[in-house]
């Protein structure tokens, strides 16, 4: 069971179980909606980097698509794919890895107002649930952000709101290599 710390009843309305505020691995399916509706007046900035997702090899490996809420976070959409399963039939945890990374990592820059690249300086991981033949969504949320790093936090959830899998990495700013880039 995980504290506060790790995912604030109040950021996304989970369930707490007991007196001591553990919380459920469950979240409410009409916040989960909410959480990855995507936003209706996106910017420039975040319309560059969904068309960036398009040509990473990665992605379209993985068959990912993704898009931004109204916080500006980072909702990645993993389809079930049958080639991402390890032997017991549940998505692979590396899957997860990449997911975790690059939905905190698009949260990160979506809200980065400095010109430059990012990169993921550390990425931690805890995997809650393994969930078996189902889609499963990312949802990237800013826990601090700076000029020189920034700290984001990312949960998988299956579309019943189980959580899956929940990651914070810190995202470090890198500068400009030429003019091109701001």
């Amino acid at each position: 069971m995980f504290g506060r710390s790790l995912l604030p009843c109040r950021k996304l309305s989970l369930r707490c179980d007991n007196s001591r505020g553990f919380q459920s691995r469950t979240i409410h399916k009409e916040r989960l909606d909410e959480l990855i509706k995507p936003i209706q007046d996106e910017d420039e900035k975040m319309k560059m980097l969904r068309s960036s997702v398009f040509n990473a090899p990665m992605s379209k490996l993985f068959g990912l698509s993704l898009h931004f809420n109204n916080e500006r976070n980072a909702v990645v959409h993993l389809p079930y794919n049958p080639n991402l399963v390890n032997l017991s039939g549940t998505i692979h945890g590396g899957a997860f890895m990449s997911l975790l990374d690059i939905a905190a990592w698009y949260t990160a820059a979506a809200h980065r107002k400095e010109a430059g690249w990012i990169a993921t300086g550390n990425l931690s991981v805890n995997f809650l649930h393994a969930p078996k033949e189902t889609d499963v969504y990312a949802i990237g949320n800013v826990l601090k952000s700076g000029k020189r790093q920034s700290v984001v936090e990312a949960s998988i959830f299956a579309p019943d709101g189980t959580l899956c899998c929940h990651g914070v990495g810190t995202f470090i700013g890198l500068p400009p290599k030429d003019k091109s880039e701001t």
